[in-house]
């Protein structure tokens, strides 16, 4: 199936989410010229999600994609270093007259809260990267007709995420800007060029 068709857009052109650095006006610009805008949630709670997803809708009625890191490890639940890390910069922190942070109980927020509150928005794409949807997530946004794109930055990934039954994969190669979302290998053993990806 062609991206137009799957991605119900004009042009074969998809915006990257730019997690933490995405705009409301650049996605509704590529939506508007016939492609598929996308905005990165990086760390977005459930009420911020709500609150792009309107202004999205406000700025565009073209389709759109919101996507969400599928947290991975740490991410989700910070590990005791944290608190060696941070005692180990103190002299930095009261030099400078900032409290040592405290162990958070979680750096991103709750996944379920994120999916919950970008049902509601109802994009038209859900991409993901660092990892494989759960199948009640794919299962979910297909009730939904919302499409769910992967990202692979190896073939192996690639395979993981097709199994998994996501609407399409994008190949991230080693030329990704240097932001490599790997979830099977580390990143370093994962630096495979796009054309050998594809």
């Amino acid at each position: 199936m062609a991206t137009e068709e799957l991605l119900g857009v004009e042009n074969p052109i998809v915006l990257g989410a730019f997690g933490g650095t995405s705009s409301v006006e650049l996605t509704a610009a590529v939506s508007a010229a016939g492609g598929l805008g996308s905005y990165g949630l990086y760390g977005y709670d459930g009420d911020r999600i709500r609150e792009v997803g309107a202004e999205l809708h406000r700025a565009t009625d073209r389709p759109f994609a919101l996507n969400i890191w599928l947290p991975l490890g740490d991410e989700a639940v910070p590990n005791p270093q944290h608190t060696v890390f941070a005692q180990a910069l103190e002299p930095f922190y009261e030099a400078v007259g900032v409290p040592v942070p405290a162990r958070p109980e979680r750096y991103m927020p709750d996944l379920d809260e994120q999916l919950d509150a970008v049902w509601e928005v109802a994009p038209a794409v859900l991409s993901v990267v660092f990892g494989v949807p759960s199948p009640a997530v794919v299962a979910e946004a297909r009730d939904r007709g919302i499409r769910v794109v992967g990202t692979a930055t190896t073939v192996a990934e690639a395979v993981a995420l097709a199994e998994a039954g996501v609407d399409a994969v994008v190949a991230s190669g080693a030329e990704a800007a240097g932001h490599r979302v790997s979830f099977l290998r580390p990143a370093t053993e994962s630096l495979v060029g796009t054309i050998a990806l594809v």
